[in-house]
């Protein structure tokens, strides 16, 4: 409480501390997991901007829910992550990273099976997939950081 910042200013520093702390090393090992398998540039466009989505999904959820299940008494960090906001943290990224993928292989399959023939239908899929992966990104990071943010205000420290 005493700290320069306001709490909605600590949550985005957390949240873009957490995202320039995974960004290079997800971004780089897409990079270079593409370069090394070969992939089409069309792989390798879908990969990297899912995995953009899902580090800002992913860090958002995190944070989120970091501050709206917080314990404060707690000094073992193991005993924090397997609290609740943890574990929902946890059964949450796994659902997120389920749908994503899924996702991503019904576009990726469709593109295996056509790439001779790439018609209207595809660019309709394409265009449907790419946009509920950016909605259930938006949801699933931008969420919990307003639930968490609005707990966290209330909550006296």
């Amino acid at each position: 409480g005493l700290a320069p910042l306001t709490k909605k200013q600590l949550m985005w520093q957390k949240y873009s501390l957490s995202i320039l702390t995974t960004l290079p090393f997800t971004l780089g090992l897409t990079i270079i997991s593409c370069y090394f398998l070969q992939v089409t540039p069309f792989h390798f466009i879908i990969s990297v901007y899912s995995i953009l989505l899902a580090n800002l999904a992913l860090a958002g959820l995190a944070v989120g829910l970091g501050a709206l299940y917080p314990n404060f008494q707690e000094d073992n960090p193991v005993r924090i992550v397997s609290g609740m906001g943890g574990t929902l943290n946890l059964l949450i990224s796994v659902a997120y990273i389920t749908l994503i993928a899924g996702s991503q292989m019904l576009i990726l399959m469709y593109y295996a099976r056509n790439s001779h023939d790439i018609t209207q239908d595809f660019y309709t899929i394409l265009a449907i997939v790419l946009t509920f992966n950016t909605l259930i990104s938006l949801i699933a990071g931008l969420i919990p950081m307003r639930l968490g943010l609005k707990n966290l205000i209330k909550t006296e420290l």
